[in-house]
């Protein structure tokens, strides 16, 4: 397992982003988060979002995730190569 960097093309307000799919398909997933302030039915919440829309890191076997992406077209994935690993 490596971990991959990926980008989401998918519109910011789409109902399964792409980390949550990913998340649901019981992969590990990584997304830098921050607290936003929305207004719900005129009433001000705090939500998660992510603080880069399209940016995820998945932690997965290529051969899982190509296929994923194959399936995906709103998903792309670069293989992230560590010093010593030769990749």
């Amino acid at each position: 397992m490596r971990w991959y960097v990926m980008r989401d093309l998918k519109r910011t307000n789409a109902k399964v982003p792409a980390y949550k799919l990913l998340k649901g398909m019981k992969m590990e997933v990584f997304v830098p988060m921050k607290w936003h302030l929305v207004t719900r039915k005129g009433i001000r919440i705090r939500e998660e979002v992510p603080f880069i829309q399209d940016l995820l890191f998945v932690h997965e076997t290529q051969n899982n995730l190509d296929a994923v992406v194959e399936k995906t077209p709103s998903l792309a994935a670069w293989h992230v190569a560590r010093a010593n690993d030769g990749s």
